[in-house]
Formats: structure tokens, sequence, C-alpha cells
């Protein structure tokens, strides 16, 4: 890594309860990701495009499979992003 790249990089170091911890581990394992880093980066990759969705008005769904083979349409909710004023 050249002397530039390092000096782009901001140093954030975060406390983790055990549950949360367990959750980013599973995120990791779940997504792919190769470490703690890569998948927070993820995480806030799809965090910030929800949210510009969300605050630009538009909605996010999900196609949900039924048990009897069906496809049913599920608004996902994110109660922590607020709407555009």
């Amino acid at each position: 890594m050249a002397n530039e790249d390092l000096k782009t990089k901001i140093r954030v170091q975060t406390d983790f309860s055990e549950e949360a911890y367990a959750n980013l581990c599973d995120i990791q394992r779940m997504s792919g990701c190769s470490t703690n880093t890569e998948t927070i980066r993820c995480a806030l990759g799809t965090l910030k495009w929800a949210a510009q969705e969300i605050r630009a008005g538009n909605r996010i769904f999900v196609e949900k499979n039924t048990e009897d083979g069906k496809k049913k349409m599920a608004e996902v909710i994110f109660h922590f992003i607020k709407a555009q004023p």
C-alpha cells in the first residue's frame, strides 16, 4: 500500500456487545465479505442507498415466497431512517 493510500484512511475503533458482534459475524458469513471492515463498508453502503431512496420519497419492497409457492410483495420499513422533511 502506498503512503498516499494510508493518508486517505481514517481509523475508527468501536466496541460491540457480544450480540452485535455475533450479528456482524453472521452478516460477514452471509454476504461473503472477507473481513469485518469489508462487512461494515458494505453494510454502510447498503444503508446509505436505502436512506437516499427513502428520503427521495421512494419505497423499498421485497418479493417473498409463500408456503404455497406464490410470490408476495412486502414493503421494507426502516423505522430509524428519517424521511425528507
